[in-house]
Protein backbone atom coordinates (compact mmCIF):
# COMPACT_ATOMS: atom_id res chain seq x y z
CA UNK A 1 0.00 0.00 0.00
CA UNK A 2 1.38 3.38 -1.03
CA UNK A 3 1.87 5.88 1.81
CA UNK A 4 -0.53 8.84 1.82
CA UNK A 5 1.47 12.00 1.14
CA UNK A 6 0.07 15.36 2.14
CA UNK A 7 -0.51 17.86 -0.72
CA UNK A 8 2.03 20.12 0.94
CA UNK A 9 4.73 17.59 0.07
CA UNK A 10 7.35 18.19 -2.61
CA UNK A 11 8.41 15.36 -4.90
CA UNK A 12 12.00 16.65 -5.02
CA UNK A 13 12.37 16.94 -1.25
CA UNK A 14 14.99 14.84 0.53
CA UNK A 15 13.31 14.38 3.94
CA UNK A 16 10.08 12.53 4.71
CA UNK A 17 8.19 13.06 7.96
CA UNK A 18 5.55 10.60 9.17
CA UNK A 19 2.79 11.89 11.44
CA UNK A 20 1.25 9.95 14.29
CA UNK A 21 -1.82 9.28 12.14
CA UNK A 22 0.29 7.91 9.26
CA UNK A 23 0.37 10.92 6.95
CA UNK A 24 3.62 11.58 5.10
CA UNK A 25 5.25 14.92 4.32
CA UNK A 26 8.21 15.40 1.97
CA UNK A 27 10.19 18.47 2.98
CA UNK A 28 13.51 19.83 1.79
CA UNK A 29 16.42 19.44 4.17
CA UNK A 30 17.29 23.09 3.56
CA UNK A 31 13.88 24.27 4.83
CA UNK A 32 14.08 22.14 7.96
CA UNK A 33 17.68 23.11 8.72
CA UNK A 34 17.00 26.80 8.18
CA UNK A 35 13.83 26.98 10.26
CA UNK A 36 14.42 24.45 13.05
CA UNK A 37 17.40 24.16 15.37
CA UNK A 38 16.21 20.67 16.33
CA UNK A 39 16.28 19.41 12.73
CA UNK A 40 19.48 21.33 12.00
CA UNK A 41 21.24 19.44 14.78
CA UNK A 42 19.72 16.10 13.77
CA UNK A 43 20.61 16.49 10.09
CA UNK A 44 24.18 17.48 10.95
CA UNK A 45 24.80 14.13 12.63
CA UNK A 46 26.70 11.52 10.59
CA UNK A 47 24.40 9.05 8.83
CA UNK A 48 25.09 5.31 9.01
CA UNK A 49 24.15 4.81 5.36
CA UNK A 50 22.64 6.57 2.37
CA UNK A 51 19.43 4.62 2.90
CA UNK A 52 18.99 6.05 6.41
CA UNK A 53 18.35 9.52 5.00
CA UNK A 54 15.42 8.16 2.95
CA UNK A 55 13.59 6.61 5.88
CA UNK A 56 10.53 8.50 7.11
CA UNK A 57 11.15 10.30 10.38
CA UNK A 58 8.39 9.39 12.86
CA UNK A 59 6.77 12.38 14.55
CA UNK A 60 4.74 12.46 17.77
CA UNK A 61 2.23 14.97 16.38
CA UNK A 62 -0.82 14.36 14.22
CA UNK A 63 -0.99 15.40 10.59
CA UNK A 64 -2.94 18.60 11.14
CA UNK A 65 -0.31 19.94 13.54
CA UNK A 66 2.61 19.01 11.27
CA UNK A 67 0.91 20.46 8.18
CA UNK A 68 0.19 23.72 10.01
CA UNK A 69 3.75 23.94 11.28
CA UNK A 70 5.29 23.27 7.88
CA UNK A 71 3.01 25.73 6.11
CA UNK A 72 4.16 28.48 8.50
CA UNK A 73 7.90 27.82 8.28
CA UNK A 74 7.88 27.20 4.52
CA UNK A 75 5.94 30.40 3.87
CA UNK A 76 3.34 28.69 1.70
CA UNK A 77 0.27 29.59 3.75
CA UNK A 78 -1.04 30.41 7.20
CA UNK A 79 -3.37 27.85 8.76
CA UNK A 80 -6.55 28.89 10.54
CA UNK A 81 -5.33 30.47 13.77
CA UNK A 82 -8.63 30.98 15.55
CA UNK A 83 -8.85 27.87 17.73
CA UNK A 84 -7.03 27.83 21.06
CA UNK A 85 -6.70 24.02 21.18
CA UNK A 86 -5.11 23.92 17.74
CA UNK A 87 -2.88 26.91 18.46
CA UNK A 88 -1.55 25.39 21.65
CA UNK A 89 -0.86 22.04 19.96
CA UNK A 90 1.06 23.77 17.15
CA UNK A 91 2.95 25.90 19.68
CA UNK A 92 4.03 22.84 21.65
CA UNK A 93 5.39 21.29 18.46
CA UNK A 94 7.10 24.53 17.39
CA UNK A 95 8.68 24.81 20.81
CA UNK A 96 9.79 21.18 20.75
CA UNK A 97 11.40 21.48 17.31
CA UNK A 98 12.78 24.95 18.07
CA UNK A 99 11.17 26.88 15.25
CA UNK A 100 11.39 30.60 16.08
CA UNK A 101 9.34 31.82 13.10
CA UNK A 102 6.44 29.54 13.98
CA UNK A 103 6.67 30.51 17.65
CA UNK A 104 6.60 34.22 16.80
CA UNK A 105 3.58 33.72 14.51
CA UNK A 106 1.69 31.73 17.13
CA UNK A 107 2.60 34.26 19.79
CA UNK A 108 0.80 36.98 17.84
CA UNK A 109 -2.17 34.75 17.05
CA UNK A 110 -2.67 33.62 20.64
CA UNK A 111 -2.91 37.16 21.94
CA UNK A 112 -4.92 38.61 19.10
CA UNK A 113 -8.03 40.46 20.32
CA UNK A 114 -10.05 38.33 17.91
CA UNK A 115 -9.19 35.03 19.61
CA UNK A 116 -11.80 33.93 22.13
CA UNK A 117 -9.96 31.98 24.81
CA UNK A 118 -9.81 31.71 28.57
CA UNK A 119 -7.54 34.43 30.01
CA UNK A 120 -6.15 31.96 32.54
CA UNK A 121 -5.28 29.47 29.79
CA UNK A 122 -3.51 32.24 27.86
CA UNK A 123 -1.74 33.28 31.06
CA UNK A 124 -0.56 29.70 31.57
CA UNK A 125 0.82 29.53 28.03
CA UNK A 126 2.58 32.89 28.37
CA UNK A 127 4.18 31.87 31.66
CA UNK A 128 5.31 28.52 30.25
CA UNK A 129 6.93 30.27 27.30
CA UNK A 130 8.40 33.02 29.51
CA UNK A 131 6.54 35.71 27.56
CA UNK A 132 6.49 38.51 30.11
CA UNK A 133 4.47 41.06 28.12
CA UNK A 134 1.81 38.51 27.19
CA UNK A 135 1.65 37.15 30.75
CA UNK A 136 0.90 40.65 32.01
CA UNK A 137 -1.69 41.17 29.28
CA UNK A 138 -3.41 37.87 30.06
CA UNK A 139 -3.38 38.65 33.79
CA UNK A 140 -5.16 41.95 33.09
CA UNK A 141 -7.87 40.02 31.24
CA UNK A 142 -8.57 37.99 34.39
CA UNK A 143 -9.76 41.10 36.24
CA UNK A 144 -13.32 40.36 35.18
CA UNK A 145 -13.14 36.80 36.55
CA UNK A 146 -14.09 35.53 39.97
CA UNK A 147 -11.02 33.41 40.65
CA UNK A 148 -12.88 31.34 43.22
CA UNK A 149 -15.84 30.46 41.04
CA UNK A 150 -15.90 26.66 40.49
CA UNK A 151 -15.49 26.92 36.71
CA UNK A 152 -12.43 29.16 37.14
CA UNK A 153 -10.85 27.23 40.00
CA UNK A 154 -10.33 24.18 37.79
CA UNK A 155 -8.08 26.26 35.54
CA UNK A 156 -6.44 28.09 38.41
CA UNK A 157 -5.25 24.94 40.17
CA UNK A 158 -3.60 23.77 36.92
CA UNK A 159 -1.17 26.70 37.01
CA UNK A 160 2.34 26.37 38.33
CA UNK A 161 2.31 27.51 42.00
CA UNK A 162 4.58 30.51 41.36
CA UNK A 163 2.42 31.70 38.47
CA UNK A 164 -0.81 31.11 40.38
CA UNK A 165 0.54 33.08 43.34
CA UNK A 166 1.29 36.08 41.11
CA UNK A 167 -2.26 36.05 39.77
CA UNK A 168 -3.81 35.73 43.22
CA UNK A 169 -1.53 38.52 44.46
CA UNK A 170 -2.75 40.80 41.65
CA UNK A 171 -6.39 40.34 42.65
CA UNK A 172 -5.53 40.77 46.33
CA UNK A 173 -3.59 43.98 45.62
CA UNK A 174 -6.57 45.37 43.72
CA UNK A 175 -8.95 44.63 46.56
CA UNK A 176 -6.63 46.05 49.21
CA UNK A 177 -5.90 49.19 47.17
CA UNK A 178 -9.62 49.77 46.63
CA UNK A 179 -10.44 49.27 50.32
CA UNK A 180 -7.67 51.67 51.34
CA UNK A 181 -8.90 54.36 48.94
CA UNK A 182 -12.54 53.97 49.96
CA UNK A 183 -11.52 54.43 53.62
CA UNK A 184 -9.51 57.57 52.85
CA UNK A 185 -10.98 60.46 54.87
CA UNK A 186 -9.39 63.06 52.57
CA UNK A 187 -11.12 61.72 49.47
CA UNK A 188 -14.42 60.76 51.12
CA UNK A 189 -15.57 62.79 54.12
CA UNK A 190 -18.23 60.15 54.79
CA UNK A 191 -15.47 58.22 56.57
CA UNK A 192 -15.43 60.91 59.29
CA UNK A 193 -17.78 59.69 61.99
CA UNK A 194 -19.99 61.95 64.08
CA UNK A 195 -19.85 64.96 61.74
CA UNK A 196 -22.87 67.28 61.94
CA UNK A 197 -25.06 68.10 58.97
CA UNK A 198 -24.18 71.84 59.13
CA UNK A 199 -26.87 72.85 56.67
CA UNK A 200 -27.53 76.58 56.99
CA UNK A 201 -30.76 77.89 55.46
CA UNK A 202 -29.98 81.47 56.46
CA UNK A 203 -32.01 81.19 59.66
CA UNK A 204 -30.98 77.97 61.36
CA UNK A 205 -27.99 75.62 61.20
CA UNK A 206 -28.73 71.89 61.33
CA UNK A 207 -26.43 70.20 63.84
CA UNK A 208 -27.87 66.70 63.57
CA UNK A 209 -25.18 64.00 63.24
CA UNK A 210 -25.09 62.45 59.79
CA UNK A 211 -25.74 58.74 59.36
CA UNK A 212 -23.24 57.29 56.87
CA UNK A 213 -24.74 53.80 56.86
CA UNK A 214 -25.44 54.06 53.13
CA UNK A 215 -21.77 54.79 52.49
CA UNK A 216 -20.65 51.78 54.56
CA UNK A 217 -23.07 49.52 52.70
CA UNK A 218 -21.86 50.85 49.35
CA UNK A 219 -18.18 50.29 50.23
CA UNK A 220 -18.83 46.68 51.21
CA UNK A 221 -20.85 45.99 48.06
CA UNK A 222 -18.27 47.67 45.82
CA UNK A 223 -15.36 45.68 47.28
CA UNK A 224 -17.35 42.47 46.84
CA UNK A 225 -17.91 43.37 43.17
CA UNK A 226 -14.14 43.67 42.68
CA UNK A 227 -13.56 40.33 44.42
CA UNK A 228 -16.12 38.65 42.16
CA UNK A 229 -14.56 40.08 38.99
CA UNK A 230 -17.42 42.46 38.25
CA UNK A 231 -15.19 45.53 37.99
CA UNK A 232 -12.63 45.75 35.20
CA UNK A 233 -10.40 48.66 34.28
CA UNK A 234 -13.23 51.20 34.47
CA UNK A 235 -16.76 51.54 35.81
CA UNK A 236 -19.49 50.15 33.56
CA UNK A 237 -23.26 50.25 33.32
CA UNK A 238 -23.73 47.48 35.88
CA UNK A 239 -21.92 49.59 38.45
CA UNK A 240 -24.27 52.53 37.92
CA UNK A 241 -27.22 50.20 38.44
CA UNK A 242 -26.05 49.06 41.86
CA UNK A 243 -28.80 49.29 44.47
CA UNK A 244 -26.26 50.52 47.03
CA UNK A 245 -25.24 53.36 44.70
CA UNK A 246 -28.88 54.40 44.37
CA UNK A 247 -29.22 54.37 48.16
CA UNK A 248 -26.13 56.58 48.32
CA UNK A 249 -27.74 59.07 45.95
CA UNK A 250 -30.87 59.21 48.10
CA UNK A 251 -29.11 59.44 51.49
CA UNK A 252 -30.25 62.52 53.42
CA UNK A 253 -30.13 64.12 56.82
CA UNK A 254 -32.88 62.65 58.99
CA UNK A 255 -33.71 66.11 60.39
CA UNK A 256 -33.45 68.71 57.60
CA UNK A 257 -33.72 66.19 54.72
CA UNK A 258 -30.83 67.65 52.71
CA UNK A 259 -29.06 65.28 50.31
CA UNK A 260 -25.83 64.21 52.03
CA UNK A 261 -23.46 63.33 49.17
CA UNK A 262 -22.23 65.31 46.19
CA UNK A 263 -22.66 62.48 43.68
CA UNK A 264 -20.81 64.02 40.68
CA UNK A 265 -17.67 64.44 42.82
CA UNK A 266 -18.14 61.03 44.43
CA UNK A 267 -18.46 59.27 41.06
CA UNK A 268 -15.48 61.14 39.65
CA UNK A 269 -13.35 60.03 42.61
CA UNK A 270 -14.55 56.43 42.28
CA UNK A 271 -13.75 56.37 38.56
CA UNK A 272 -10.25 57.70 39.22
CA UNK A 273 -9.65 55.12 41.96
CA UNK A 274 -10.66 52.23 39.69
CA UNK A 275 -8.42 53.44 36.87
CA UNK A 276 -5.46 53.56 39.26
CA UNK A 277 -5.93 50.04 40.65
CA UNK A 278 -3.23 47.45 39.79
CA UNK A 279 -3.97 45.93 36.39
CA UNK A 280 -1.34 43.23 35.82
CA UNK A 281 0.99 40.90 37.65
CA UNK A 282 4.27 42.13 39.03
CA UNK A 283 7.35 40.68 37.34
CA UNK A 284 10.38 40.83 39.58
CA UNK A 285 13.71 41.09 37.78
CA UNK A 286 16.45 38.75 39.03
CA UNK A 287 19.23 40.33 41.02
CA UNK A 288 22.26 39.30 39.02
CA UNK A 289 25.72 40.38 38.01
CA UNK A 290 26.14 39.90 34.23
CA UNK A 291 29.19 38.31 32.67
CA UNK A 292 28.99 38.14 28.88
CA UNK A 293 29.99 35.03 26.97
CA UNK A 294 29.24 33.49 23.58
CA UNK A 295 28.41 29.81 23.23
CA UNK A 296 27.28 27.56 20.44
CA UNK A 297 23.78 26.36 21.28
CA UNK A 298 23.91 22.64 21.97
CA UNK A 299 27.42 22.27 20.52
CA UNK A 300 30.94 22.47 21.91
CA UNK A 301 33.28 25.33 21.14
CA UNK A 302 36.91 25.64 22.04
CA UNK A 303 35.95 26.54 25.59
CA UNK A 304 34.11 23.23 25.93
CA UNK A 305 30.86 24.82 27.10
CA UNK A 306 27.78 22.73 26.39
CA UNK A 307 24.36 24.18 27.17
CA UNK A 308 21.24 22.20 27.90
CA UNK A 309 17.69 23.44 27.60
CA UNK A 310 15.87 23.74 30.91
CA UNK A 311 12.52 24.95 32.15
CA UNK A 312 11.65 28.64 31.77
CA UNK A 313 14.56 29.36 29.46
CA UNK A 314 17.38 28.55 31.88
CA UNK A 315 20.45 26.71 30.70
CA UNK A 316 23.38 25.34 32.68
CA UNK A 317 27.02 24.87 31.73
CA UNK A 318 27.18 21.07 31.73
CA UNK A 319 30.89 20.71 31.14
CA UNK A 320 31.60 22.50 34.40
CA UNK A 321 28.72 20.90 36.26
CA UNK A 322 27.17 22.43 39.35
CA UNK A 323 30.57 23.34 40.78
CA UNK A 324 31.25 26.07 38.22
CA UNK A 325 31.73 29.32 40.16
CA UNK A 326 32.70 32.91 39.49
CA UNK A 327 33.92 34.96 42.43
CA UNK A 328 32.90 32.12 44.70
CA UNK A 329 29.28 32.08 43.52
CA UNK A 330 27.54 29.42 41.37
CA UNK A 331 27.12 30.34 37.72
CA UNK A 332 23.94 29.79 35.73
CA UNK A 333 23.05 30.98 32.25
CA UNK A 334 19.74 32.69 31.59
CA UNK A 335 18.76 33.41 28.02
CA UNK A 336 18.48 37.13 27.30
CA UNK A 337 15.97 36.49 24.51
CA UNK A 338 12.23 36.16 24.99
CA UNK A 339 12.51 32.39 24.89
CA UNK A 340 15.52 30.17 24.47
CA UNK A 341 13.99 28.46 21.44
CA UNK A 342 14.24 31.70 19.47
CA UNK A 343 18.02 31.57 19.50
CA UNK A 344 20.09 30.26 16.66
CA UNK A 345 23.40 28.45 16.97
CA UNK A 346 26.37 30.67 17.77
CA UNK A 347 23.88 32.53 19.98
CA UNK A 348 24.83 35.01 22.63
CA UNK A 349 23.86 34.20 26.21
CA UNK A 350 24.03 36.30 29.34
CA UNK A 351 25.80 34.31 32.01
CA UNK A 352 24.25 35.45 35.25
CA UNK A 353 25.59 35.05 38.75
CA UNK A 354 22.90 33.71 41.04
CA UNK A 355 22.47 36.15 43.90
Amino acid sequence: MQPAFHPLSSASAEITLRSKDELFYSVSAETLSRTSAWFRTMLSLPQTSAESTKEAIPMDENGDVIASLLSIVSGTDLPDLDNIDKLEAILQAADKYEMPLAIATLRMALFSPFLHASPIRLYKIACRMAWEREAKLASSRTLTLDLFAPEVMSELVALEPAHRDKLLALHRRRRDALAESLDNTTIFYANLRGTPCNRNDGVNRCTAPLDHGAWSAFKYAFIRRVERGLVGEELDGDFYRMRELWDLRMAHCHVCKRIVYNMPNTLENLQKIVKELPKSIEVSAPRVSPVYCVVDRGLSLGSGLVHDRAEMGLVVCRSYGSNRTVNGRPMICACDAVNISTLSSQAAFWCLLDS
